[in-house]
């Protein structure tokens, strides 16, 4: 890598496209298509940032509570506040909210939403890149095909991307783990005011991955708890002399855990993880498949073939050198991504964005320890420009692995960012828009996506994928009923209701799919989804008297 015959100022003209790349992937047609369930949770909940100064579960008119289980669970007496998440999202959601006031355009509006969280997303991947250029150090050839490759990655990541441009915690939680990994890379305090500069930063990272997303705090605690205590293990000295050594990088995660612990009993974090485990029915199974489900999204769509295999040659050939700023960030990334695993198995249902952080994290990781490995192996073998081509050779074929399995995802990314995406509820809510004269005033009943239509049209939403007032709902006679048949729940309800009668059935022309667009790759759409027959359309019944 070192004798590499491109110049680092063409290495740089290929990082910088790789870099706009990844850009045009997080931003193409930012507004398209209009929000989807979760991100309509946090749209809602940031409108109401703007008007409570926090996420308040009734406003009057609707009820809003994103958790498959009791009411009771995840909403503070008193306050009404909603604890289902911690609440950094939400007010990032409210500055999105506020610079699209006036935006009348559905479609603009839920550009200037995205905005913060795809401009978030970018300057996460800008910190991991800057953190492996710190660590890396040598020549700038060497650098530039770091970036090169790390760039590479994380823009050929269709699952990276659609998760950073989503209104959601996701590229927050990204940007802060960035944001420590840099200042971790950073090398020694040659000052005390420097030192406590520095680690007043992972106090405040730490603190703010909690309020981002609580496991990936955990998970960066316990990297962070397990690199300083491995430094103090390689340390010279007797065993006191060792903790000695530990005691100083262990202080700041001491003072995180002292902040985070009232904010624990705020949030109500362990009732609600308890009480959603128990919904679920969780069990050590459980966690078996969560695990194994994460091990196949990160070895299919990331960087994780290519980062192991550097690293288990690596613990064969490379043990006894000393440690050096790459080596020990290296280290610490894979601390996390094993901490990450464990931790994001714990959850009740398993989804790909608990593991998004993981993404340029894997693909940093294997950056710094395939040029760690190129140094090592003149010193491990007699012959190393056969193993160096050999090296070459793994790295190759395991990048071409990952993109055989990544392109199709990226053909159809391209694909979307080229011809706008409309879902069911683009077709629905505009309609809705330009059928009444002043849609606030409606009454809607569905049994999904109620918060979409609450942020865009401002209507009363009743029924919802919670049901959470049953027993008021159906004593309702709503304007608009809009029956998601992809899902059961509270589909009964609806059915009860449009059961007596008065209601005109309106069609579109698209699928009734399941949400209208979501990030994870399973389950995302690329292309329209024109259905088959005129029973496959997407279908809305307005009540006659109601205009």
């Amino acid at each position: 890598m070192t004798r590499s015959r491109f110049t680092p100022s063409l290495l740089a003209l290929l990082a910088a496209l790789a870099g706009v790349m990844m850009a045009w992937t997080v931003l193409g047609q930012l507004g398209h298509p209009l929000l989807w369930n979760d991100e309509g949770y946090t749209a809602e909940f940031g409108r109401r940032v703007l008007v409570y100064g926090y996420p308040k579960v009734h406003d009057g008119r609707n009820t809003l509570y994103g958790l498959d289980t009791n009411i009771a669970v995840g909403t503070r007496e008193g306050l009404d506040a909603y604890l289902g998440t911690p609440w950094a999202h939400y007010y990032v959601a409210a500055l999105g909210v506020r610079l699209a006031e006036g935006v009348t355009d559905f479609h603009e509006k839920t550009a200037m939403l995205r905005a913060p969280f795809a401009v978030a997303g970018l300057l996460a991947i800008l910190a991991f890149a800057a953190a492996g250029w710190r660590a890396l150090g040598g020549s700038r050839r060497r650098r530039w095909l770091l970036m090169l490759g790390f760039l590479l990655s994380c823009a050929t990541s269709v699952s990276l991307a659609l998760h950073l441009r989503e209104v959601r915690y996701y590229a927050l939680t990204t940007l802060v783990c960035g944001a420590i990994f840099l200042l971790e890379a950073q090398p020694p305090a040659t000052s005390a005011a420097r030192r406590r500069t520095r680690e007043a930063g992972v106090v405040a990272g730490l603190v703010l991955l909690f309020l981002t997303f609580f496991p990936s705090f955990f998970a960066m605690w316990a990297a962070l708890a397990a690199d300083r205590g491995l430094a103090a293990r390689r340390a010279p000295g007797d065993l006191r002399a060792r903790v000695r050594t530990a005691l100083p990088g262990l202080v700041p995660l001491g003072l995180a855990a002292l902040c985070v612990a009232p904010l624990m009993v705020f949030f109500e974090t362990l009732s609600i993880a308890r009480a959603l485990s128990a919904e679920a029915s969780f069990t050590l199974a459980t966690y078996g498949e969560n695990l194994g489900r994460a091990l196949a999204h990160l070895a299919g769509q990331e960087a994780l073939v290519a980062a192991a295999g550097m690293r288990a040659i690596l613990l064969l050939v490379d043990r006894a050198r000393p440690s050096s700023p790459a080596r020990r960030l290296a280290d610490l990334l894979w601390l996390f991504t094993l901490a990450s695993l464990a931790v994001g198995a714990r959850n009740p249902i398993f989804f790909e964005r608990y593991y998004v952080a993981l993404s340029p994290v894997l693909a940093l990781a294997c950056g710094l320890d395939a040029f760690r490995l190129w140094d090592a192996w003149p010193q491990a073998t007699e012959r190393p420009a056969r193993w160096r081509a050999a090296q070459a050779l793994v790295l190759t074929l395991a990048f071409l692995g990952m993109m055989a399995v990544r392109a199709p995802y990226l053909a159809g990314h391209l694909h979307e960012l080229r011809h706008p995406l409309r879902g069911p509820l683009d077709y629905v809510i505009p309609y809705l828009a330009d059928r009444f004269e002043d849609p606030a005033q409606l009454v809607i009943a569905t049994n999904y996506e109620e918060p979409v239509f609450m942020f865009y049209l401002g209507s009363r939403v009743v029924v919802g994928f919670a049901g959470t007032v049953p027993a008021r709902d159906r004593r309702i006679r709503p304007d608009v009923i809009v029956p998601r048949r992809a899902w059961g729940r509270n589909k009964r309800v609806l059915a009860e209701m449009l059961g007596e009668g008065g209601y005109e059935r309106v069609s579109f022309p698209i699928a009734d799919l399941q949400y209208n667009n979501r990030p994870a790759l399973g389950e995302h759409h690329f292309r329209a989804e024109v259905p088959a027959s005129l029973a496959d359309w997407m279908e809305i019944f307005v009540r006659e008297t109601s205009e």
